[in-house]
């Protein structure tokens, strides 16, 4: 009995590392695309800085990602150029202290910023790799200074449509 158990463990046990043999670890890019060069970046809004806060923070996410490096585009394998075609500012809600305080309390409105940002990736002879539309969104409050807590959620929401971006790139393969 003793000696049916080891046989049954030892079969279990070469059953799991069998199963496991065909999984890799490391990144899903294409072998041959090591480099990203981040090309021109339109705003096509009225809202100041967009572009800036876009190119920046997709810079981020790619050294993040760490599956090419950010170089100038005249060395890269694939060139992402693309343009902010929209942002909203919405009125999302209400916050306020706890129900005991309301008289004495605060309110504040939160707003929503969204982003979206068209983008194309191309080779540096010009081949479409791939092209797509992403939006996102951040949201801040009215408490401090509006201004600047909306220059920040749209910091906020052009990270989060880099991640997005850089993970559609990094993961189409």
């Amino acid at each position: 009995m003793m000696k049916r158990n080891n046989y049954l463990f030892i079969l279990l046990a070469l059953f799991l590392l069998s199963s496991c043999s065909s999984y890799k670890v490391g990144h899903m890019m294409h072998p041959q695309i090591r480099t990203v060069g981040i090309g021109q970046i339109k705003n096509l809004t009225d809202q100041p800085k967009l572009s800036v806060y876009m190119i920046e923070k997709l810079k981020e996410r790619f050294m993040q990602d760490a599956s090419v490096k950010v170089v100038p585009v005249a060395e890269a394998d694939i060139i992402l150029t693309g343009e902010i075609t929209r942002y909203d500012i919405n009125a999302k809600g209400r916050s306020h202290q706890e129900e005991r305080e309301k008289g004495q309390g605060f309110f504040s409105t939160i707003f929503s910023t969204s982003i979206t940002f068209k983008y194309d990736v191309k080779t540096r002879k010009g081949w479409n790799v791939l092209e797509g539309a992403v939006t996102d969104s951040a949201d801040f409050t009215e408490l401090i200074d509006q201004l600047e807590e909306k220059r920040n959620a749209f910091r906020r929401a052009a990270y989060e449509v880099s991640k997005k971006v850089v993970s559609e790139i990094t993961e189409a393969w």
